[in-house]
């Protein structure tokens, strides 16, 4: 939810700054998949979030391909 500041000059000027910083992703995941009680319960068992989870495995695979993330574990 949007504050005061959000609507601020400065407000307005930091969103879109960190908006081209960090790029959003959406994955559709099939429910019937089972990919996402799995998510879940390795989250669970990592004590990690969803996309904390989800941008490690994608960086881990990444850099197993040879390609270098420079990403480290939060």
């Amino acid at each position: 939810m949007a504050n005061k500041w959000d609507a601020t000059e400065e407000g307005k000027e930091y969103h879109k700054e960190y908006d081209q910083r960090n790029l959003c992703v959406r994955v559709n995941i099939r429910k019937d998949s089972g990919i996402l009680e799995a998510l879940d319960e390795a989250c669970l068992v990592n004590n990690v979030s969803r996309v904390e989870y989800l941008r490690l495995a994608v960086a881990e695979r990444l850099e197993a391909e040879g390609y270098e993330t420079g990403y480290k574990k939060e």
